[in-house]
């Protein structure tokens, strides 16, 4: 009696303990270890192995409110490290006056 695969190819899904990376299956299930490991690419040309332990069906829709508020759209610290690139990728130039005033803190980001 032949088990069916959990996500079959072409599916979107999303890595639960790294909420903010969905991508696509490319494969079905590879047995590695007793458990059942699908190929995902998370876009771009690298396609990660990842366990089906570590993945969930994406079901995008909702506002970005409602998807804070159920805990389903990212991490805590993913809104914070948008706002932190978003804060550098545009730097300050037209307030030369208030440059010293500011009490904006720029912290590193993990790119």
């Amino acid at each position: 009696m032949a088990i069916e695969p959990v996500f079959q190819p072409g599916q979107r899904v999303r890595r639960c303990s790294s909420r903010e990376q969905v991508g696509t299956v490319v494969s079905g299930p590879r047995k590695i270890a007793g458990g059942d490991w699908y190929a995902v690419s998370f876009g771009g040309p690298r396609v990660s192995n990842v366990p089906s332990s570590d993945l969930e069906l994406f079901t995008a829709g909702g506002s970005v409110e409602e998807l804070l508020r159920e805990g389903v759209y990212a991490s805590k610290e993913t809104p914070a490290n948008l706002l932190t690139f978003v804060k550098l990728q545009f730097p300050v130039r037209n307030n030369v006056c208030a440059l010293r005033a500011t009490r904006t803190r720029f912290l590193h980001y993990p790119i």
